[in-house]
């Protein structure tokens, strides 16, 4: 990342999304499965009108710049959810056995 780039969590870009989304009665949602997943793809925008999904493998950065909500010097930080869940499991248990201490 140069000096002239910004960094955009991929969460605040999916709030920018569904903000621009919402006028056409739509949102952005990641699958909550890996089944979901297979099938839509990790991201998918539900018509909320017809209360229907409309499959496709959405690139977030690339929807992102198609809807004007992200600046060309910006970049997409993206957050694994592993690195969540290893952060979260170090901090109830320092020794990191996975024992749970009383």
């Amino acid at each position: 990342m140069s000096n002239e780039e910004t960094a955009v969590f991929e969460y605040a870009l999916m709030q920018r999304i569904n903000h621009n989304l919402r006028a056409g009665a739509q949102r952005l949602q990641t699958a909550r499965s890996l089944q979901l997943e297979a099938s839509m793809g990790h991201y998918f925008i539900v018509d909320l009108r017809r209360n229907s999904i409309q499959p496709q493998q959405i690139d977030l950065e690339e929807l992102g710049r198609e809807l004007g909500v992200l600046a060309d010097t910006e970049v997409v930080m993206f957050a694994t959810r592993l690195c969540f869940a290893t952060n979260v499991s170090l901090k109830r248990n320092p020794i990191g056995d996975g024992s749970r201490s009383k």
